[in-house]
């Protein structure tokens, strides 16, 4: 007789697939091609879009040179958040919301740089060996659900803890399927997150989402938080960042995430800097160039639009040196932006027209 035939081998449960997850975060082999070769497998099965890394690397450059120091004041609530003292440590999780056009992002990405220099101070204010990982809505990717907040923030945390690689490398050896479902990912982050170590999630642009996504996103970020501060107080800080939101409100009420409301004028000295940055290189005489500098300051720091201060410095840099006019993101005020006049002024008693078509919104 022969052999009887052998079923064909299944892939691993689901179930089985969690229990991998809640597994312990493992050593790292010493050779480097080994290490090397354990991460690009871990980051193979997280099966993060490929582009990932370069908006990631894109959301750190949005920072704006001498702008958003305001919002890292000694006794204000995010500094307070980012080095982890006083009442703080009870308010882990921060919501950091504004109006539209603000500069959110570039404050998302100030923090970022602000833990560096944190982390690279003497004596260090936060520990050296602590984590930023962060997430940003990129309205150009189709990747912008839930699912994806999570693989981009495993992605970053098997490239920055190598110790967190060994859960991810017996996940793909075992034959598991790549990461696929948003229960699975909760549970690797969970389960990194208890390793002792100060971590920083970052997570930018909420209100974009389609509601049920953000929502999801919210309730997990912020329960992690609630408990990783019982076991491990001032470990875990997170900070979730939107456009003011009367839902996303109600969502954070709920889960006892801290809202620090940014308001028109908190910007005003970044508006002011930003706009004089602009127009340093707009080939007309002072005068004019201040006319129009205070003009568009007037107009923006009335609603702390950062995006109308950009989007008039381009459209007059473009009016007058003749560039090439950038893409836009925002159609709307890209619109607004087409109603333009002559500006009138005066100049030795004489009124004089400028040569240059100015927005009056």
């Amino acid at each position: 007789m022969g052999k009887p035939s052998q079923e064909p081998e299944s892939p691993p449960s689901a179930t089985g697939q969690d229990q991998f997850a809640k597994t312990g975060l493992g050593d790292m082999p010493n050779e480097d091609g080994k290490v090397e070769e354990m991460k690009s497998n871990a980051i193979a099965w997280i099966s993060s879009p490929a582009k990932n890394k370069k908006l990631l690397k894109q959301f750190i450059k949005e920072g704006i040179d001498d702008t958003g120091w305001w919002l890292f004041e000694d006794d204000g609530q995010v500094s307070k958040w980012l080095v982890g003292k006083d009442e703080s440590v009870s308010q882990p999780a921060i919501w950091l919301h504004g109006p539209h056009g603000f500069g959110k992002t570039v404050l998302a990405s100030h923090a970022t740089h602000k833990l560096e220099t944190l982390r690279d101070k003497e004596p260090p204010c936060i520990p050296t060996n602590s984590k930023t990982y962060y997430s940003y809505y990129d309205k150009h990717s189709e990747h912008n659900t839930y699912l994806d907040i999570l693989k981009g923030i495993l992605h970053q945390m098997v490239e920055q803890d190598e110790n967190a690689v060994p859960v991810f490398e017996k996940m793909s050896q075992e034959g598991f399927a790549p990461l696929s479902d948003a229960h699975t990912a909760e549970l690797l982050i969970e389960n990194i997150v208890q390793y002792p170590r100060r971590r920083y999630i970052i997570i930018d642009g909420l209100n974009k989402y389609e509601p049920s996504e953000g929502h999801r996103a919210i309730k997990f970020f912020a329960n992690l938080a609630t408990a990783c501060a019982i076991a491990n107080p001032g470990l875990l800080r997170i900070m979730l960042v939107s456009g003011s939101n009367n839902k996303l409100q109600q969502q954070m009420d709920k889960t006892g995430v801290a809202a620090v409301l940014l308001k028109p004028g908190d910007n005003a000295e970044d508006i002011k800097a930003f706009v004089e940055s602009q127009l340093s290189n707009v080939q007309l005489p002072f005068w004019i160039k201040e006319l129009i500098q205070k003009k568009i300051c007037k107009e923006s720091e009335s609603s702390g639009s950062f995006l109308y201060a950009r989007l008039t410095t381009e459209a007059v840099s473009r009016d007058v040196n003749g560039d090439v006019p950038p893409g836009c993101d925002d159609q709307g005020l890209l619109v607004e932006s087409q109603k333009w006049t002559r500006l009138w002024s005066r100049k030795d008693g004489h009124p004089q027209q400028c040569p240059v078509t100015f927005f009056t919104g």
